[in-house]
């Protein structure tokens, strides 16, 4: 699996954290809150997460790689978030 801190805007601790794993999907979940389920399924995969990165200036914006060796650019904020698909389509 992967995942990373998701930082709220205006900085401080991180309240939320992204995974992606063998599943094939992309979950985002509430730190605050450890007995809840994931707050938000962003997206489905042709194959397992293998790499998910924030972008360094934009919170909301994630990168993420699969088995298949196709990259997205998501926007946590979107439900179905994908901004754009780029290589291995």
């Amino acid at each position: 699996t992967a995942c990373f801190l998701h930082r709220p805007e205006g900085g401080g601790a991180a309240a939320h954290v992204l995974s992606g794993g063998d599943d094939a999907k992309l979950k985002l979940w509430d730190l605050r809150d450890t007995s809840a389920p994931a707050i938000k399924n962003l997206g489905r995969f042709d194959a397992g997460v293998t790499a998910c990165c924030v972008h360094p200036t934009d919170p909301h914006a994630v990168l993420t790689g699969d088995y298949d060796g196709k990259l997205r650019l998501w926007d946590v904020r979107a439900a179905g978030g994908v901004r754009h698909r780029m290589l291995g389509e």
